[in-house]
């Protein structure tokens, strides 16, 4: 087992890389990787501070799909659908609700499930990024101001 190899060529951090089997029999494995500009400023904030801090909106979602599209009335095409907004969570300071569909944040406009979760990446809390989403069909810009993830 190999944990933590930093790849130099392909710039990635090898999390875990495992495979074993019985005497005589090859192994096959399985490895998962971290971009290492994923993971850099993770390592530098626990170097600096014994712990990583990440910016926090307090939904849960998932990607629209023509059905969803079609049964919200929305005319949109792209997105992530809100299914359950956190009490007390930025999202829910700035009033988003579930069914709202997220089509684009700081103008990024947001095309498969991890495009929000990328955009929030690249800031930190404190910072307030801008939503574009459809409500019912009607369009609705929201400021949302982004909070220290919760620790779970």
């Amino acid at each position: 087992m190999t944990e933590g190899v930093v790849s130099a060529l392909n710039r990635t951090v090898n999390t875990l890389v495992a495979g074993q089997a019985e005497p005589g029999v090859q192994p096959q494995g399985i490895g998962f990787a971290i971009a290492i500009n994923t993971a850099k400023p993770i390592a530098d904030q626990l170097v600096s501070t014994g712990r990583a801090v990440h910016p926090y909106i307090g939904i849960q979602y998932g990607v629209l799909t023509p059905t969803t599209a079609a049964q919200s009335g929305a005319s949109v095409r792209n997105g992530i659908v809100i299914g359950a907004v956190q009490p007390g969570s930025p999202a829910d300071a700035a009033g988003l609700q579930p069914r709202d569909i997220v089509t684009a944040a700081d103008g990024q406009d947001l095309t498969d499930e991890s495009s929000l979760a990328q955009l929030l990446s690249s800031h930190q809390p404190g910072d307030t990024i801008m939503l574009w989403l459809s409500r019912g069909g009607a369009p609705l810009d929201v400021s949302v101001t982004l909070a220290e993830a919760p620790v779970q």
